[in-house]
């Protein structure tokens, strides 16, 4: 037992004070799933002996796994758990066997007595690779208590590791998945059951998906956005808002707070329980003592999530921020740019709607290079898998990590600003606005200009992907125009025959400028509904309106003109960004 107490990781335990107050499960939430586990966890035909919990950062993964311990714990089928812990230390693959070795022998009799006689035998298997320790501290002592001992089978014990993708490396999380699978598959009857927690990680979703070698478990994924947990949060937030009414009797009024402002703030959560136990947390700070301060704080972030927030003390979203910041810390920095660019779009272009495919296509990635950057974003991002590029887009699983990578004074070095955004987006959308338009004229095919570049190609989708693209780089150009300058000069005061006008409209409503002759050109020099609805020509160095030139006395072919409509474009939007 000193081997093992030398060789354990401490705090990783169910009822470590390391780690209290520990999550767990508000009382009447999570009642369905909590229900099937425990189904699963009693069924001695349960066929799958693996069960894994899969969900985004802050879904409340680690309050199941630790309400489901403290149960096995009370009923005696507790073997044993990990909560893995990257910012406390607790990620050393090489300790978690002995760990969970250490805690099935404080609790077991037999094992204790069968595992203090192998390390007495062997005292170097400590120092052996993984696969040798699972084999020499879980596989055999447990083949040996099952054979003097068959009622345990009837009453297999529960192991947890709570937290996998917070282990060190992402090779050894998969060679955890690898021995217990491994484990199960070839002992059918088994006296030990596992529960595995952890965020979808791509590579933990390409192991327990791998048709090459199947593994065989009962799989449970929590969702930020469905129903469940959307009324669960909302069950938390109005006992915590009881609670902290409680407290302060004296000075909040009762209800508190109001309905609407409850609603508020379990629309801000969605499902998120980590984002709604932060606002608690904040609200019922003692050292502040002022939770009707601190809830219109929240509020005024919520309604303006650009304010800047200086101290930690003011930041009710610092437990959060810390989160995010950890996830995109683990992203390699040669990579982190092109991260930052596929993050930009989805912050600054929330409705775009272009598929997976179509943003690598428009920002120039190839498959490879696009899913390296966003691989260890799982945990905050809903990614199509390869097969569902072409029709899926990527999607925030909560609004929080957007507000987060929009607010400098959250999200410091991972800040994206509009600008850079902007920048980086005004070339390519140039192009392929440019070759969309050009494409379509009926009046001369020597002014179709070259297709860009596609970088991920799938067969037979080259059209759908050019009209894709087109479609948003005629939008995304208008946005930056309409966007970029606080000092606009409406549309409506230019005449809309001119083509660089046209060309503009024609941007934001997705359709073809229109073609004038020279005489109606003459008469529309004051547009009417829609034109004068047009938002946001902007100043030349945010000082004078850029200067246009008197619209043309022949007929406007926009392909005959790509190149002056393609300088106005480009001057007009760097223009704004200087």
């Amino acid at each position: 037992m000193r081997l093992l107490e030398d060789r354990r990781i401490p705090g990783a335990e169910v009822d470590s004070s390391a780690r209290y107050p520990p999550p767990k499960c508000h009382p009447s939430t999570r009642e369905d799933l909590r229900s099937r586990i425990t189904k699963w966890l009693m069924d001695n035909n349960r066929g799958r002996n693996i069960l894994c919990l899969l969900g985004p950062a802050g879904i409340g993964k680690s309050a199941i796994a630790q309400t489901i311990a403290e149960q096995c714990k009370r009923t005696g089928r507790l073997g044993a758990a990990f909560f893995f812990s990257r910012p406390n230390h607790r990620d050393d693959p090489t300790r978690v066997i002995p760990t969970l070795a250490h805690q099935i022998a404080v609790q077991h009799t037999d094992y204790r007595r069968v595992i203090t006689q192998r390390l007495a035998d062997d005292s170097t298997i400590l120092e052996k690779d993984m696969r040798t320790q699972f084999r020499e501290l879980i596989i055999e002592p447990f083949k040996i208590i099952s054979s003097c001992n068959p009622s345990i089978l009837r009453r297999p014990l529960l192991i947890t590791l709570d937290g996998l993708d917070e282990c060190d490396g992402e090779e050894a999380q998969c060679e955890f998945i690898d021995l217990i699978n491994e484990y199960v598959r070839l002992t059918k009857k088994s006296p030990l059951i596992w529960m595995v927690c952890s965020r979808p990680e791509w590579h933990l979703e390409a192991v327990l998906s791998d048709v090459d070698y199947v593994v065989e478990y009962h799989r449970e994924v929590l969702k930020v956005n469905d129903a469940q947990s959307k009324k669960d949060v909302l069950r938390v937030l109005r006992d915590g808002f009881n609670d902290i009414q409680r407290q302060y009797r004296d000075v909040l009024d009762e209800p508190w707070p109001s309905e609407t402002q409850l609603r508020q703030l379990a629309v801000a959560s969605s499902g998120l329980f980590i984002f709604a136990l932060t606002l608690l947390k904040f609200i019922a700070d003692k050292t502040c003592g002022n939770p009707n301060a601190q809830l219109a704080l929240i509020l005024r972030l919520i309604n303006n999530p650009w304010t800047p927030i200086t101290p930690i003390a003011t930041n009710p979203f610092h437990t959060l921020d810390f989160l995010y910041k950890q996830i995109l810390s683990s992203i390699p920095a040669d990579t982190l740019g092109t991260t930052k660019r596929i993050l930009g779009l989805c912050v600054y272009y929330p409705d775009h709607n272009m598929s997976a495919l179509a943003l690598a296509n428009f920002l120039g990635l190839d498959k490879g290079t696009f899913y390296a950057a966003i691989r260890r974003l799982h945990s905050v991002l809903d990614i199509p898998t390869a097969s569902k590029a072409h029709s899926c887009s990527i999607q925030f699983h909560h609004a929080s990590f957007r507000e987060f990578l929009e607010n400098p004074s959250r999200s410091g070095v991972f800040t994206i600003t509009e600008e850079e955004v902007h920048r980086d987006f005004a070339i390519p959308c140039i192009q392929w606005c440019n070759y969309d338009i050009t494409s379509n004229c009926q009046l001369n095919d020597r002014c179709r200009t070259e297709a860009p570049g596609l970088t991920w190609i799938l067969q037979d989708r080259h059209e759908e992907l050019y009209k894709e693209i087109g479609k948003f780089s005629k939008q995304a150009c208008w946005e930056m125009c309409r966007r970029m300058s606080k000092r606009g000069v409406p549309v409506s005061n230019f005449s809309i025959s001119h083509p660089g006008m046209r060309t503009l409209f024609s941007l934001s409503t997705g359709s073809a400028p229109s073609t004038l002759p020279p005489s109606e050109a003459s008469q529309n020099h004051h547009p009417t509904t829609p034109y004068s609805h047009a938002t946001a020509l902007y100043s030349v160095g945010g000082a004078h309106p850029l200067a246009l030139s008197a619209p043309s006395q022949h007929t406007f072919c926009l392909a005959q003109q790509s190149s002056p409509i393609q300088a106005f474009l480009i001057t007009q939007l760097f223009k704004t960004l200087i």
